[in-house]
């Protein structure tokens, strides 16, 4: 319902155009009134029995009461699952948060209020159970073609089980299946890209001046092209910005999401739709980082092979994103996943100290969660072939022979460091992105609503 729609309604209605903060304070001073009515013996708590009376409705002249089932479904939205009573503070906060999501439609404006103006608690809950899927009242009518309906809705007072099989019946949706969610979730993820150009369009900035300061960097110490240390500062940028970036793939309408997901969204759907499109803005940042490094370098080699341990960094790096945006709110995100970088990427994959990890019993931990501790001999060794450098006096000297030592042969057995990075920072890709999944499917159950 627009605004100006809602505030005529509001004009007529009462004569004059009443604010968002006075109908606030009607409908909370009518739903305390609600309460008292419901709560007999004054305990200060709503149990499924008095939950029951109150949400008793007056449908052609006949009492209609909803079954335990649904009051114990209503229950469990207002306190959580489980419980098996409701406080006044629950009772109030869930029906004011409700307000927005049932009155949005002129011809549901009379059926949410009463007569005399006033919100009605039943005819809310019974707008929001139809929103929802799962209809809470059984309505009777007098006409022949709904006499089914009508022995239905006395069955359901009763609670017997035939009664209790048929509204289960009622109540099923049949959702769409798999391909047909994804196509539906891949064209508005799509539509949601496009317009989130403004936003995406800092990441592009950062990548482009972080490989640019590097360049520079690199031109002023005048170190060579085959410095390990130089593929150290660079994939740890491209993994640190990479894993920001991808906090928001999962992180950014979190409530919506779980809605979606208790009303039958295909979470596997969910998840290949939101990686897919965004694997198109990794590749591009990538790509960004990478030529502008490449072409300020001045470096001698081909440009796919200099590429491909990026892209390989920035796969891995995204894995961290999606795993930390599915189990941390979204403001811890930035700084877990800032901490995680400099660790596997900064501090655990770093030549000077890598050799040390790797002949200690962390080697395999290292070699478990460090993504430069493949991507890095994967470059260096990229480098080491194709140039076939000579070193300049006696730093240099010593230097390159500690990072061939350091860096090569530490692959797996039967692998080259070249394919053996491939094959690790593939798998811990795809690790992450498996537990990834399984965070969107069970993480936060007891805030979906």
């Amino acid at each position: 319902m627009s605004a100006q729609g809602s505030g005529a309604l509001r004009r007529q209605q009462t004569g004059r155009c009443l604010s968002q903060e006075e109908e606030a304070q009607v409908l909370q001073r009518n739903l305390e009134e609600q309460w008292d009515k419901a709560d007999i013996n004054r305990d200060g708590y709503m149990d499924r029995c008095e939950l029951r009376v109150l949400l008793t409705m007056e449908v052609q002249s006949q009492r209609v009461s909803p079954s335990v089932e649904v009051c114990d479904e209503l229950m469990a939205r207002m306190a959580g699952s489980g419980a098996t009573h409701v406080t006044k503070p629950e009772f109030l906060k869930y029906l004011t948060d409700l307000k927005d999501q049932v009155a949005h439609d002129p011809r549901d404006l009379d059926e949410t209020r009463s007569s005399s103006g006033r919100w009605s608690v039943q005819s809310m809950l019974m707008r929001n159970s139809k929103d929802m899927g799962s209809t809470s009242f059984a309505e009777s009518e007098e006409s022949e073609e709904t006499s089914c309906s009508e022995s239905s809705a006395e069955e359901t007072f009763h609670e017997t089980p035939a009664a209790k099989g048929r509204l289960k019946r009622k109540l099923h949706r049949d959702t769409p299946g798999h391909f047909k969610q994804l196509r539906i979730i891949m064209c508005r993820t799509l539509i949601q890209w496009w317009r989130q150009n403004r936003t995406r369009s800092i990441y592009f900035v950062a990548m482009g001046a972080g490989a640019i300061v590097l360049a520079v960097q690199d031109a002023v110490t005048q170190v060579p092209k085959w410095d390990a240390q130089n593929y150290v500062n660079t994939h740890t940028c491209v993994g640190l910005l990479t894993a920001i970036f991808c906090l928001n793939v999962f992180g950014q309408d979190q409530p919506v999401f779980w809605r979606e997901r208790n009303r039958g969204l295909n979470v596997l759907s969910f998840f290949i739709g939101r990686t897919y499109i965004n694997a198109i803005d990794l590749v591009m940042q990538t790509y960004l980082f990478t030529a502008l490094y490449f072409l300020l370098g001045g470096f001698k080699v081909h440009f796919f092979l200099f590429w491909f341990p990026f892209l390989l960094v920035a796969f891995a790096a995204s894995g961290w994103g999606y795993l930390v945006s599915t189990l941390l709110p979204p403001q811890h995100g930035p700084f877990v996943v800032s901490l995680i970088t400099f660790v596997i990427c900064g501090l655990l994959g770093n030549p000077q100290s890598l050799a040390k990890f790797l002949d200690s019993s962390m080697g395999p931990f290292v070699s478990l969660i460090s993504i430069t501790r493949w991507s890095i001999p994967m470059s260096f060794d990229m480098q080491i072939e194709h140039t076939n450098p000579e070193p300049h006096g006696q730093q240099e000297s010593m230097l390159l022979p500690f990072y061939k030592s350091t860096l090569q042969g530490r692959g797996f057995a039967g692998m080259g460091d070249w394919w053996s990075g491939v094959c690790a920072l593939t798998a811990m890709g795809l690790v992450l992105r498996l537990l990834a999944l399984l965070g969107l499917m069970f993480g936060n159950r007891s805030k979906q609503v």
